[in-house]
């Protein structure tokens, strides 16, 4: 009776304090290969990721072209075979309601979350 009680204590004590291993979603954690980035910090998503830093990973911003051959993927190659191919950016700013000095902050330094929250 007394390890049933006991067993049962441990077991109310671990259901209302929660284990902290487990990954709350939306969380901004250290990365461990199911997070997304949102401005600069990650998030938990409870599945795996593969992002533009990891092995393999697809990096939009890069100036050459993933798929073509690697001997004809630099930008001086893809200006040649791609004739509509005018700028290697791909992104543009959203500058559309920030101010100059928000501007110049997220073009030198990347998004934060309360710019971001501004645009909403």
């Amino acid at each position: 009776m007394k390890a049933k009680l006991f067993l049962a204590g441990w077991l109310c004590a671990l259901f209302i304090c929660g284990c902290s291993t487990v990954q709350r979603a939306g969380k901004p954690e250290p990365r461990t290969g199911d997070e997304i980035v949102a401005a600069g910090q990650f998030f938990h998503t409870g599945t795996p990721v593969v992002l533009w830093m990891d092995p393999g990973g697809y990096d939009a911003y890069r100036v050459e072209r993933r798929f073509a051959p690697i001997e004809h993927s630099d930008w001086s190659n893809s200006t040649v075979e791609v004739k509509n191919l005018k700028t290697p950016n791909r992104y543009s700013l959203r500058q559309k309601s920030l101010t100059t000095n928000e501007i110049e902050r997220v073009r030198g330094g990347g998004w934060d979350f309360a710019t971001v929250a501004k645009r909403r």
